[in-house]
């Protein structure tokens, strides 16, 4: 069982890439979003088992999200503001994706890691 789970480790260690890539301005204008900067983000540290290890992950992908996107604008300045936090909710669904971990996914739909792990089904919130 250690062995497999040390399998699945190396296969997640291989994917510990979640990129993400959208360009800030991409929401400006109907053309599809370039692929832009990208930041890796690895989570071969973190034992994707427990509640703790997926919110330690989430949390380094927001990270990401927030730099990838460049610098934020201020808030008074709507039109960039909106763009930003679009590129950045992009970039943080799409490292979720990448990933495809059932408590991660839960986790970035607001309901609770701990409720998967445990079986349950909670409603988003």
């Amino acid at each position: 069982m250690n062995a497999r789970l040390d399998a699945s480790k190396l296969v997640f260690g291989f994917f510990a890439f979640a990129v993400l890539a959208i360009a800030p301005r991409y929401a400006l204008t109907d053309a599809p979003p370039p692929r832009g900067p990208q930041i890796a983000v690895s989570y071969a540290d973190l034992n994707m088992a427990s509640a703790s290890g997926v919110q330690a992950l989430y949390r380094r992908i927001q990270r990401a999200g927030d730099r990838v996107c460049g610098p934020r604008p201020a808030n008074a300045d709507l039109r960039r503001f909106a763009a930003w936090n679009g590129c950045r909710d992009d970039a943080i669904a799409g490292a979720v994706g990448a990933v495809n971990h059932p408590m991660l996914t839960a986790l970035h739909q607001g309901r609770s890691p701990a409720a998967v792990l445990a079986g349950a089904s909670v409603p988003p919130k």
